[in-house]
């Protein structure tokens, strides 16, 4: 993985992740994230996302500074938690009418340069 690059590693300074989510469903939904590392502990903890029902175009900044964070470099896997909320209204989720949770992540490395 990139994170297991030693000079990546000596140069990394931030990441800075973007995740986005369309949740198509009239029910929220929460969603947790964690990295881990080979023994599947974990190494940095993403506080947990509140997705709102019916939200198209959902988004969430995680920034984290290595130098606060130094445990995040022995990352090599990600857990992902999605839980389906309670509905507001008493409404339940129809599986013959198709609707999508759509999730997308990406990152940016930042780097000191020397």
């Amino acid at each position: 993985t990139l994170l297991s690059n030693d000079i990546f590693q000596k140069q990394l300074e931030k990441v800075e992740l973007l995740f986005k989510v369309k949740n198509e469903f009239k029910r929220g939904f929460k969603i947790e994230l964690d990295f881990l590392d080979d023994a599947f502990q974990v190494v940095q903890h993403i506080d947990p996302m509140e997705i709102p029902e019916l939200a198209p175009d959902f988004e969430q900044r995680v920034s984290i500074v290595i130098n606060d964070s130094p445990l995040f470099l022995k990352a090599t896997k990600l857990k992902v938690n999605v839980q389906l909320k309670s509905s507001s209204d008493g409404s339940i989720i129809n599986p013959n009418v198709q609707k999508s949770l759509s999730f997308k992540s990406a990152g940016d490395f930042y780097l000191k340069i020397e």
